[in-house]
């Protein structure tokens, strides 16, 4: 298969999509060239179709459970690939690639046209961008939370945990007094099923090894 040639990434055809598949090296030069002639305004999130295609049985050289993070600012974007399998800490299915494209432009797309990165599921869009499979958002779901939780605390006087002698028969005019209660803390749940399922996303990338 020849190495990937298209001169804009608007220009990437399903012929470029099926080559940079087909083997590791296919793939890495494909990334190599978008990443090189990648400019504003000009199809950058056609690379997604490439990235997403490594999830079907078109891909015959990669298995296990993809996740790809987007992430970068209004002057660039850093597209990361990995790949888990067996429950082993991810690795990279290939380099990171770096666009001179804003991050909006993917934030758009993943938002506007879903099929772009079809049959991965959007996992987070926000100001950092997290795609998977559907295998990967189950595993994610279920697994118990591998961080601690952050514990709130909520104050409440001592009088409200333990019964104490009436202060107003040692003290007739407490009423009519400032008085300062000690306030003592004591932890209640902490975070939702959702905010748990949000540490679980951030530990696996967390893990990603440069």
């Amino acid at each position: 298969m020849n190495a990937a040639s298209f001169e804009r990434c608007s220009d990437i055809t399903e012929t470029d999509i099926v080559g940079a598949v087909s083997s590791a090296e296919a793939f890495r030069s494909f990334l190599d060239r978008a990443a090189t002639v990648g400019m504003p305004e000009e199809g950058a999130p056609k690379v997604l179709l490439a990235i997403a295609r490594l999830a079907t049985p078109q891909c015959t050289w990669l298995e296990g459970e993809l996740r790809v993070g987007i992430e970068g600012n209004e002057q660039q974007s850093r597209v990361a690939i990995l790949v888990a399998t067996g429950g082993q800490p991810p690795r990279r299915v290939a380099p990171v690639m770096h666009l001179r494209v804003p991050l909006d432009e993917f934030t758009r797309a993943v938002r506007l046209a879903p099929r772009l990165i079809e049959p991965l599921k959007v996992l987070e869009n926000g100001p950092r961008i997290v795609l998977g499979t559907v295998e990967a958002v189950v595993k994610i779901s279920q697994r118990p939370s591998s961080r601690p939780t952050r514990q709130q605390m909520i104050a409440v006087p001592p009088e409200a945990k333990r019964s104490t002698p009436h202060m107003a028969a040692v003290v007739p005019d407490i009423h009519s007094k400032p008085t300062r209660v000690r306030m003592e803390a004591v932890r209640i749940e902490d975070a939702s099923e959702a905010q748990r399922e949000q540490a679980d996303i951030d530990d696996l990338w967390d893990r990603d090894p440069e």
